[in-house]
Formats: C-alpha cells, sequence, structure tokens
C-alpha cells in the first residue's frame, strides 16, 4: 500500500553525494510521464531526484519477493 506523501516545508533534495556512496544515472521517460513527475515534485516541494528515488525504492520493495523467486514466470 502506498505511503502518504506531504508536501515538504523545506525542499526535500537526497543527501549530498559527497557523504554517500551514490551512482548518477540517466533515463528515459515518456514525456508526459516527465511532465506529471515534474508538476507532482514541484507541487510536493521535491527535487525530481528525489521523486525518482522514493518511486523506485517502493517498485522495489513491492517486487522483492518475486526477485527473490527468480523472475516472472
Amino acid at each position: 500500500m502506498a505511503k502518504t506523501v506531504q508536501r515538504a516545508e523545506k525542499r526535500k533534495r537526497l543527501i549530498s553525494r559527497k557523504t554517500t556512496d551514490t551512482v548518477v544515472t540517466s533515463m528515459v521517460l515518456p514525456r508526459s510521464l516527465h511532465e506529471r513527475a515534474t508538476i507532482t515534485a514541484y507541487r510536493l516541494n521535491w527535487s525530481m531526484a528525489q521523486l525518482v528515488r522514493d518511486a523506485v525504492e517502493e517498485w522495489l520493495d513491492r517486487h522483492a519477493a518475486e526477485s527473490r523467486k527468480g523472475g516472472r514466470s
């Protein structure tokens, strides 16, 4: 079940790359998905990087059992 997301009073950003083990990556999104994500991040006062990281973490959590079994059938 999705957790409730509320607008951040202070801009929600990723922790500095200098203090964490991170990888810089790029991705291709359909324009409509990018526009929705950008608008939502703006309204919630989040950076796009934080929005994407949270989305990936949630997706991985939902599919963790499936990946432990060795993938899809």
